[in-house]
C-alpha cells in the first residue's frame, strides 16, 4: 500500500498540531500505525491521499448512516451554500428540519438546536435545572457486566460497581455526577439521599460497554421513568447515538417509555456537527431567549442553513426499507461470525444492536488484540474504528459483498490470533 503522500502530510502536521498530530492521527498512532490522510468519500469507501480505497466501518462514529457523499445530501448542501453559508439568524431550513424531527418523534412537543451533541446535552441539563429549581444532574454510566444475558440484542441495565446509601456516585463537573450501579434498587438507594436536590437523571437507551453493544431492557427504562416521577425530577433520554440509527422515533418508541427531554445528535446534521433537545412544551420554555437557534445566553447556536439542509436531506431518505436492510445485513454478519467462532472454539463473540456491532474478546487482551486487528484490517483496505470502545457500523451503501469480505478477513485473523 502506497503511503508517500500521507507520510509527507504527517511530517507537516507534526510541525503544526499540538501533541505531534491531530486527534485522528493520534488515534491511528495508538493503534500502532502511521496516520493516513483522506481525500474523498464515496458511498462506503474512503480514499486517502495516495488513492488507496478503504471500505469504511467507522463512518465518523456511526454518523454517516447513508455513507459518504450521498448525492441528495451533497446537492442539498450545494444549493443551500449558493444562498449563503451562515446567517446567525433564523432560517426556513431550520424550521423544516425541526418539523421533520418532530414528525419522526411525535412525543416531542418542542425542539431547539445546538451546535453539537455535547452542547445539546448541556442545554438539557440547564433546562432541567431551570424547570425544577434544583441543581443536581445525575448521569447513568452504562457498563454491562460479564455474563449478562442478551436475547435479541437486549441487555439488562448493569453498571460497573455496586453501591449502598449514596455510594457509587462520583463527581463530574459542577452539580453533575455519574452514577455507577446496576439494579433499580441500587439506583434508588444511591439517589435517595439527593432526591431534594435532583433536577434530572440522564440515561442512554443504547448501552455501549467495553466489549459489547446492546439496548436497555424495556422494564428498566419504565422503572426509571417511575423513579424520576417519584422524586419529582426529569428523565433526560440521551439518544445522541441511537436517534435515527435504529428507526425513526428513537429507541424510546421501541421501548415504549419516553423521557421529559430527549437529546439528539450524530445523524440529524447529515454528517455536520449538530445537536438538538426536544421535549415537553413547558420545560422547553424555561429560560429560553433569543428565539430559534439561540442558546440560553442568547448566542447564535445552529442557524446554519447548510447544515440544516444536509440534515433534512438525510432524514428524508431514512425510511423503513433502509432500516430493515441495514438490520438484516448486520444480523447476517453477526450470526455468521458467531457460528464460525463457536464452531472453531475461538474466544470471540460478535454483539449486535441494529446496525451497530462490537466484538467481545474472551481470554484475549483487548489492548493487544485490538491494535493487531486494526492493523490487519487496514492492510486489507478496511477502515475500522481506531478506538476499542467504539462499535463498528454499517451504512446504507454497504453491500452484501462488503460484509462477506469483512467476515472472511475477521475469520482469517482470529484463526491465527494468539
Amino acid at each position: 500500500m502506497k503511503t508517500l503522500n500521507s507520510r509527507q502530510l504527517c511530517r507537516q502536521s507534526r510541525k503544526i498540531y499540538p501533541d505531534a498530530a491531530q486527534s485522528s492521527g493520534q488515534a491511528f498512532e495508538k493503534m500502532g500505525v502511521a496516520p493516513l490522510f483522506f481525500r474523498t468519500g464515496r458511498g462506503a469507501l474512503l480514499y486517502d491521499q495516495d488513492d488507496n480505497a478503504f471500505t469504511d466501518y467507522d463512518l465518523c462514529g456511526g454518523t454517516l448512516i447513508l455513507g459518504h457523499g450521498h448525492r441528495n445530501v451533497v446537492l442539498a448542501v450545494k444549493k443551500a451554500a449558493e444562498y449563503g453559508i451562515h446567517f446567525g439568524l433564523a432560517s426556513k431550513a431550520e424550521l423544516d428540519l425541526a418539523q421533520e424531527i418532530l414528525k419522526a418523534f411525535p412525543r416531542l412537543e418542542r425542539i431547539t438546536f445546538r451546535p453539537s451533541a455535547g452542547a445539546a446535552l448541556q442545554e438539557a441539563l440547564r433546562l432541567a435545572r431551570a424547570f425544577t429549581g434544583r441543581p443536581l444532574a445525575v448521569i447513568l454510566d452504562a457498563r454491562d457486566e460479564p455474563g449478562s444475558s442478551s436475547e435479541g440484542g437486549l441487555l439488562p441495565m448493569a453498571l460497573s460497581t455496586g453501591c449502598g446509601q449514596g455510594e457509587g456516585l462520583r463527581t463530574w463537573g459542577p452539580h453533575q455526577m455519574i452514577l455507577s450501579c446496576g439494579s433499580m434498587e441500587r439506583v434508588e438507594a444511591a439517589l435517595d439521599p439527593f432526591k431534594t436536590q435532583l433536577a434530572c437523571v440522564v440515561a442512554a437507551p443504547l448501552l455501549m460497554g467495553d466489549d459489547r453493544v446492546a439496548v436497555m431492557e424495556q422494564s428498566y427504562l419504565k422503572d426509571l421513568r417511575a423513579l424520576t416521577r417519584k422524586y419529582k425530577c426529569l428523565l433526560v433520554v440521551n439518544e445522541i447515538d441511537s436517534g435515527f440509527r435504529f428507526h425513526k422515533g428513537g429507541l424510546q418508541e421501541r421501548l415504549g417509555t419516553h423521557g421529559d427531554l430527549t437529546c439528539l445528535g450524530k445523524i440529524i446534521g447529515g454528517g455536520f456537527p449538530l445537536g438538538a433537545v426536544g421535549g415537553r412544551r413547558d420545560i422547553l420554555s424555561q429560560g429560553t431567549c433569543g428565539g430559534p437557534g439561540a442558546t440560553g445566553d442568547g448566542e447564535a447556536a445552529a442557524a446554519d442553513p447548510v447544515i440544516m439542509r444536509a440534515g433534512l436531506a438525510t432524514l428524508r431518505l431514512l425510511h423503513n426499507d433502509v432500516y430493515q436492510a441495514l438490520e438484516r445485513r448486520a444480523a447476517n454478519l453477526a450470526d455468521g461470525l458467531n457460528d464460525f467462532f463457536s464452531a472453531e472454539g475461538l474466544p470471540v463473540r460478535a454483539w449486535r444492536s441494529g446496525s451497530l456491532l462490537k466484538l467481545q474478546f474472551n481470554r484475549l487482551e483487548p489492548q493487544v488484540i485490538y491494535p493487531a486487528l486494526f492493523q490487519f484490517l487496514l492492510n486489507n483496505k478496511i477502515l475500522w474504528p481506531p478506538d476499542a470502545c467504539q462499535p463498528f457500523s454499517l451504512c446504507a451503501m454497504h453491500r452484501a459483498g462488503d460484509c462477506d469480505r469483512l467476515a472472511f478477513l475477521l475469520k482469517k485473523f482470529f484463526q491465527k490470533a494468539p
